[in-house]
């Protein structure tokens, strides 16, 4: 759900209190492509794929490149801008989901209006983006780390010569230095999803998000999702030939409460994206609740145990409202937890959260922002409010012409449910 995945422009203390230097050292940058408008096999998942994995890349640090529908041309240019950029110690991510197909050892990632050109298996080298050439212009960047995320291994659409090719990707013979994973085994078939997303990338939004979880442990468990999802018909799979250690979630257990010189960086950027003024001098929220003591609970709130989880979000409760609208999009996070006693109890801190019309300023300022996902995050936050937010009417009706699809939809729902309940 969007509104589960919202958590960037709040989110920056969450992500940067723990251990910052482990957090900024290195950059990470991703290209993400989904194509679902193919003209013959269209699927339904790889754009809203592509989206959530964005927002999710983007709550963990990556700077995010995505693009949606792409066509060859455009597909092909994004991958070597995003050659350019991730040169340096950097963390390489380029992530893809559409149709995939292989042809004698070689996989191809099928662009927008590819289809209708293709009619032999020849015309594949000169009509896709072969993942080889993805992965030549990442290794000629000599960056830091690569990793290559392929859900695209659904039926071969070229039903005409099907029979010349196998089913799936194969694998690549040439991954020294990357980590690639695939949505199911080699020669084998992945699904496209019933609901919002594809049971891999599902899968993996939900997994990457587990702080310190190391990759190669979290594409395991990302298998094991999988299969037991869909009763074993899919099997994903990856590999691997990496030095050192990354997590896409790094958070140490061991911070108990974080120091204001550790923390100043991201709560002067959160300050300015802030519900409300913090005193810089006495680290205090406006109704004396300390913020360090804050940043700790919403750290906890991905602690490993339920226990602790549980009782950081009965303790936003119990500060009361001033203390939920500081976490709120954590909180609204922890009702996809996989505990079921966590969610009733960010359930009970959702329904407590009450508004005051002088968050509107903020919001304001807010979904003025150049970014659709923070402008339909926004107004998701918003659609929470109910009547309470009423008077943010005024300032939503704008988005209701954004320019955006997704924001568009947003601001109709927020519409709706603000104007219904008043």
């Amino acid at each position: 759900m969007r509104k589960l995945l919202y958590i960037t422009i709040f989110s920056v203390i969450f992500f940067n209190s723990a251990h910052p230097d482990e957090a900024v050292a290195q950059k990470r940058i991703a290209l993400i492509i989904g194509n679902s408008d193919y003209r013959i096999r269209s699927l339904k998942n790889p754009v809203n794929d592509a989206k959530d994995f964005s927002r999710t890349l983007s709550a963990l640090g990556f700077e995010t490149i995505i693009k949606v529908n792409a066509d060859q041309e455009g597909f092909e240019e994004s991958v070597r801008k995003f050659g350019k950029k991730i040169r340096g110690d950097t963390v390489g991510l380029f992530y893809f989901s559409g149709h995939g197909v292989q042809y004698e050892g070689r996989n191809y990632l099928i662009p927008i209006g590819a289809m209708p050109k293709i009619s032999s298996p020849d015309h594949l080298k000169y009509k896709t983006v072969d993942v080889g050439y993805v992965l030549g212009v990442m290794k000629h960047a000599n960056n830091g780390l690569n990793i290559v995320i392929l859900d695209a291994c659904r039926n071969n659409p070229f039903q005409s010569f099907a029979r010349d090719m196998g089913d799936g990707l194969s694998r690549v013979s040439d991954a020294d230095g990357c980590l690639i994973a695939y949505s199911t085994a080699p020669g084998k078939v992945a699904l496209d999803g019933v609901g919002r997303n594809s049971p891999y990338t599902g899968s993996l939004i939900e997994l990457m998000k587990y702080p310190n979880l190391p990759v190669e442990l979290m594409f395991k468990k990302v298998r094991e999702k999988v299969k037991k999802q869909t009763n074993g018909k899919q099997s994903p799979w990856y590999e691997a030939s990496i030095d050192g250690d990354f997590s896409f979630s790094n958070i140490s257990s061991k911070a108990k409460k974080p120091s204001y010189s550790q923390n100043s960086q991201g709560i002067a950027k959160a300050r300015r994206s802030s519900r409300e003024p913090v005193d810089s001098k006495k680290h205090k929220l406006a109704n004396g609740l300390s913020h360090i003591i804050l940043d700790q609970l919403i750290l906890n709130l991905s602690h490993d145990s339920w226990k602790i989880r549980k009782e950081s979000i009965d303790q936003f409760i119990s500060y009361g409202n001033e203390a939920i609208v500081y976490a709120y999009p954590q909180l609204v996070l922890a009702l996809g937890d996989s505990d079921p006693d966590v969610r009733r109890s960010a359930k009970r801190a959702v329904k407590l959260e009450s508004f005051d019309d002088k968050y509107i300023k903020y919001f304001g300022k807010v979904l003025k922002s150049r970014s659709w996902e923070v402008r339909s995050g926004t107004l998701d936050t918003l659609a929470y409010f109910g009547e309470e937010a009423s008077g943010a009417l005024a300032i939503i009706s704008p988005l209701l012409a954004d320019s955006d699809a997704d924001v568009r939809r947003s601001a109709q729902n927020a519409v709706k449910r603000l104007s219904q309940e008043r």
